[in-house]
């Protein structure tokens, strides 16, 4: 079996795949982990095709304020996205890898989309769960009384203003994954309140 957990960036994936792992007693991987092998082996004449999103991080130096200023909520979010079919083939060929070996696995990240859970559910048994975050005051509130370890939203940012932008693009991709999710007959859970309870009872559908 393979547990599919989807979502909005800073939605609470990774710590629903620990959860789960402790609850299983199986691995599990973030999809950013293959997004960077696949980045490595990928030639830079087709890199902002493929990975949009890796691309404007590097043109505005990794930094949030440049990167929030410069492009909108809208064009953040189509880039995770598109960077996030992009990686559908990888994601795809490691669960055959995995498969193969009639291992379980958990994998999480923002690659994992509607579209390509149905493609998977024809050929593998998975379960799958997408979460997201609306409420922008409530993310605001969590980036500054909840700092994750390694923060990418608190350790790139600088200007304190930007994290209104950052919460305003979690709601436009939590929205749009949520409309995608239902169109597709997925499950989709806001994490905005209650986490401990919504993320318990992720773990017990599992």
């Amino acid at each position: 079996m393979f547990y599919l957990i989807g979502g909005s960036p800073r939605s609470g994936k990774t710590t629903i795949a620990k959860e789960l792992s402790k609850k299983l007693n199986i691995p599990w991987i973030s999809t950013d982990t293959l997004e960077s092998v696949v980045i490595k082996y990928t030639d830079d004449n087709i890199l902002p095709a493929l990975f949009p999103k890796s691309v404007m991080r590097r043109s505005t130096n990794q930094s949030n304020d440049e990167m929030y200023t410069k492009y909108t909520s809208e064009q953040i979010v189509n880039a995770y996205i598109d960077q996030g079919n992009s990686l559908a083939k990888g994601i795809e060929m490691f669960i055959e890898c995995e498969a193969s070996y009639d291992n379980d696995y958990i994998l999480e990240g923002y690659h994992i989309l509607p579209e390509l859970v149905l493609k998977l559910e024809k050929k593998f048994p998975v379960k799958t769960v997408f979460v997201g975050r609306e409420d922008e005051m409530q993310t605001l509130e969590d980036i500054t009384k909840n700092p994750q370890v390694n923060d990418w939203v608190i350790t790139k940012t600088k200007n304190i203003q930007t994290y209104s932008l950052i919460a305003k693009m979690l709601k436009v991709f939590s929205l749009r994954l949520k409309k995608e999710a239902e169109e597709n007959k997925g499950e989709y859970f806001s994490m905005d309140n209650n986490f401990k309870e919504t993320l318990q009872k992720i773990v017990e559908k599992f």
